[in-house]
């Protein structure tokens, strides 16, 4: 699903899970959080006109809401209980109207999807990773202060210098 939406579902079904929260109130948490989260926007928008929004992605607008989602579940706000079923589910809205959530639950418990992620390093599109780990070892091994520093060239791969470097 090329959206970062569904993460506030996911922060909020975290944060419920830290404090120990029980079916129903869980079932609030994930309601409110699909009724607080950002329009999905992955190269929906905010690629062709410039400045870009600061916010890319709006990945901690997501996290954001699903943790005041689970918040607010707790202080007795009700959410929708069945926000992910059927053909008007938030994932066919969210996502596509081909969702079979078949696929989702599959070997449910079995294989963990876990270990195919990663931490992000820096605040930053990971497309730029690698040129803020080249800049931190010049730095490390030189000493060098950043007012020290007058210029920095990095070549990259061109839809990172047209999707980025306005």
């Amino acid at each position: 699903m090329a959206s970062h939406s569904i993460r506030a579902i996911g922060a909020a079904v975290v944060y419920g899970s830290i404090h120990g929260f029980d079916e129903a109130l869980m079932h609030c948490a994930i309601g409110l959080a699909a009724t607080l989260a950002n329009v999905p926007s992955l190269h929906k928008y905010n690629w062709t006109v410039r400045p870009l929004v600061t916010l890319k992605d709006g990945v901690a607008p997501a996290a954001q809401a699903g943790v005041q989602a689970a918040c607010l579940a707790q202080a007795g706000f009700v959410g929708s209980r069945d926000v992910l079923d059927g053909t008007a589910g938030y994932w066919r809205l969210a996502g596509s109207d081909r969702f079979a959530p078949d696929v989702l639950t599959h070997m449910l418990s079995e294989d963990w999807y876990v270990r195919y992620g990663s931490i992000k390093r820096y605040p930053a599109c990971r497309w730029l990773a690698c040129a803020l780990e080249c800049a931190e070892a010049i730095v490390e091994e030189t000493g060098w202060r950043a007012d020290e520093i007058h210029e920095i060239e990095v070549q990259t791969f061109t839809r990172a210098v047209e999707d980025l470097m306005d």
